[in-house]
């Protein structure tokens, strides 16, 4: 059923437009930018100019697709299949990444990144992957419930690869592994932050397959929250895991 999902989604990004109940939309995908793991932060607190942003924050058990419906314009980090554009979305799988593709044409942004990105990591074969990200204008046009067509809902989507703890064997790899991890989400609350947005969604980067501890992944956010711009920061957390979820909530209580 999900990989219908895919094939349809597809094709209405492909096309570029869609009906629903008699009117007829429009979807197309905006700018998409590679941000490269050695290009310069934007800004970095200390600068006269940059104040420490202090947000409202929340830790909802919710669908990350129904939180982006309920605030269009937001920025959204997604996370990443480091090698495969949309990780698994193509063959039905579903991880925040596929979920997200399901109902949006951010796959379409994403491929395009194909050699610079994706092809990238391959070759890399670098036991953390790296911090280079993919910045996309896009569209959400089906609900993350049941896949019905909505009208379009603006959005920026960030994709970032996180660290894969999974992969890493020995404790000196693990404990590198998480100086990566506070780099890498240091440079993803920098880029967001370049832009002022009403909210920024994010949640337990890599703490599902890739296996990164939530509560030191809570606390590497709530150490660079300051550098984002924005009023309200949501933890979109899918309820089924009790435990990410009390991760975040203990940490930022």
């Amino acid at each position: 059923e999900l990989k219908q999902v895919a094939k349809d989604t597809l094709e209405i990004s492909t096309i570029g437009l869609y009906e629903l109940n008699g009117q007829e939309f429009e979807v197309k995908c905006g700018e998409s930018i590679l941000i490269k793991e050695n290009d310069p932060m934007k800004h970095l607190i200390g600068n006269e100019d940059k104040q420490p942003c202090n947000p409202k924050i929340s830790i909802r058990r919710t669908d990350v697709v129904q939180e982006i419906i309920d605030s269009p314009n937001c920025a959204v980090l997604v996370f990443a299949s480091a090698r495969h554009p949309g990780g698994g979305f193509i063959n039905g799988a579903m991880a925040q990444e596929e979920q997200i593709c399901y109902c949006s044409n951010l796959y379409h942004s994403l491929v395009e990144h194909q050699l610079d990105f994706y092809d990238y990591h391959e070759n890399l074969k670098a036991k953390f992957y790296t911090s280079r990200m993919i910045q996309s204008q896009n569209q959400v046009f089906r609900s993350g419930k049941d896949y019905e067509l909505i009208e379009p809902v603006p959005v920026t989507f960030l994709t970032c690869a996180a660290v894969n703890q999974a992969l890493l064997k020995n404790s000196a790899d693990k404990e590198q592994g998480q100086k990566e991890m506070m780099k890498r989400i240091r440079r993803i609350c920098n880029q967001l932050g370049s832009k002022h947005y009403n909210k920024v969604i994010l949640g337990a980067f890599g703490c599902g397959v890739f296996r990164n501890d939530p509560s030191i992944v809570a606390d590497q956010f709530k150490q660079n929250i300051r550098y984002l711009d924005c009023d309200e920061v949501v933890f979109a957390i899918k309820g089924r895991d009790e435990q990410m979820v009390r991760a975040f909530e203990e940490c930022f209580k």
